[in-house]
C-alpha cells in the first residue's frame, strides 16, 4: 500500500477486482462467480451456449476440465501419449 500511495479501502476494491472472476468467451467479468469454478457469463447466447457445451463435454464424453475448455473455446483438443 505504501508503495502504490493507496488507502485501506483502495486496497480492498484493487484485490476485489483481481479476484473476480472473468468469463472464458467475452472476456466480462461475472458477478455473483466463484473464481476457478464460474467459467462463462450468462449475458451473451454465445456464453450461454458455450457453458453449455462445456457441462455436456464433461459430464457425457467424461473429459477433464483443460480438454473440456479448449474443445468450447476452439473447437479441438490436444491428444496427449
Amino acid at each position: 500500500m505504501a508503495i502504490r500511495s493507496v488507502t485501506v479501502f483502495m486496497a480492498v476494491g484493487i484485490v476485489h477486482d483481481d479476484n473476480r472472476p472473468r468469463c472464458a468467451m467475452c472476456d466480462d467479468e461475472i458477478k455473483h462467480g466463484t473464481k476457478g469454478r464460474t467459467l462463462f457469463c450468462t449475458k451473451r447466447d454465445a456464453c450461454r451456449r458455450a457453458g453449455i457445451r462445456y457441462n455436456r463435454y464433461r459430464k457425457r464424453n467424461k473429459m477433464t476440465d483443460d480438454e473440456a475448455l479448449e474443445k468450447v473455446l476452439n473447437g479441438r483438443t490436444t491428444k496427449q501419449s
